[in-house]
């Protein structure tokens, strides 16, 4: 087996519910990593249980949307308490551009795509960023 130095760091992973971040998530608590998981939705109990399955020694799931600043601010300071560091960001979540109306342009989903898929990954960046620069060695 290749030691990937990634046991026990900590790796959040934005839209890990579901598809792709789900997996991602899986991957990293394969690896022995310990593992946080933001999204709108998903069955967080039993992500949680899966994820410690799967080998991460610690797991925690939060629902949250990367478009409220004081969610991903309150959601950082849980998992600084809880962990007491973070190692790896994954910018993972993300909506869909459909437009929700057939009859047009609709200007509400169009800013919530911009906040999720563009603001969204730079304001959680942001409120990680002092922890992840900490673990700088």
């Amino acid at each position: 087996m290749i030691d990937t130095g990634l046991k026990n760091k900590v790796v959040i992973v934005t839209g890990g519910a579901a598809g792709i971040g789900r997996g991602t998530a899986l991957a990293f608590a394969r690896e022995g990593c310990r593992v946080a998981v933001w999204d709108v939705k998903g069955e967080g109990d039993a992500l949680v249980g899966e994820l410690k399955a799967a080998g991460a020694p610690q797991a925690t799931f939060t629902r949250l949307s990367v478009a409220d600043a004081a969610l991903v601010q309150a959601a950082t300071a849980k998992v600084m308490e809880g962990f007491g560091q973070i190692d790896v960001l994954i910018n993972n979540a993300g909506i869909s551009g459909r437009p929700e109306r057939e009859e047009g342009l609709d200007c509400g989903a169009i800013t919530r795509v911009l906040d999720v898929n563009l603001i969204g990954p730079m304001r959680v960046t942001h409120a990680l960023l002092p922890a992840l620069e900490r673990g700088r060695g």
